[in-house]
């Protein structure tokens, strides 16, 4: 109840967080589409890929081929591969590299 009333008490705090959090939420609503998510980048600028959550097995093997192949083209050093994941211990997103996927000479 305390939280409540703390709240109620501070109305121009309340009003300016809903207006920050609709600023937000707009911004994020150009990204709804897939094609508005897509990015170009030269291969040369990345040092890896973060696979998220919920991408699947399938799309991560073909983007592994990709690289592979780009990886060649480009005579890279390093390239890393990394798994965005939950973690139920801190409650956190938490990014882990993995190890066990590498190109040749990575």
């Amino acid at each position: 109840m305390a939280g409540r009333q703390n709240r109620l008490a501070q109305p121009d705090k309340a009003l300016s967080a809903l207006s920050d959090s609709n600023r937000t939420n707009r911004h994020l609503d150009s990204f709804r589409e897939a094609k508005d998510r897509k990015l170009t980048y030269r291969f040369a600028d990345l040092e890896g890929i973060i696979f998220g959550i919920r991408t699947p097995l399938e799309d991560k093997v073909r983007i592994f081929n990709i690289i592979a192949t780009k990886y060649k083209e480009h005579g890279r050093g390093s390239f890393e591969f990394s798994q965005a994941a939950y973690s139920g211990h801190s409650g956190k997103i938490e990014i882990r590299r993995l190890d066990l996927l590498r190109v040749n000479g990575s």
